[in-house]
């Protein structure tokens, strides 16, 4: 998100619950991963979710990486919802 955008959200505890999401959604964060969607992938899962996934969880987010056309922002939210019920 940029930073424009995200400014104009007015709800600033929003914005701050957002933040590490869009953080990890960048391609810098992305190229610290090695530029590498499965190595991004099993840092995010750990930050979000709070463990290292397993080969079942690391293929399934994988493939829904895949079905949402590796959108890092989009699997993130998905992400955080599933933690959120957790």
């Amino acid at each position: 998100m940029e930073i424009a955008a995200w400014q104009a959200v007015p709800d600033p505890d929003f914005r701050l619950r957002r933040l590490p999401i869009e953080l990890m959604a960048t391609q810098e964060y992305f190229d610290r991963c090695g530029n590498n969607n499965v190595a991004w992938l099993e840092r995010v899962f750990t930050e979000v979710i709070g463990h290292v996934p397993s080969a079942y969880e690391q293929e399934q987010w994988m493939a829904r990486y895949a079905e949402v056309r590796y959108s890092r922002t989009e699997v993130l939210n998905q992400m955080s919802i599933v933690a959120g019920r957790s």
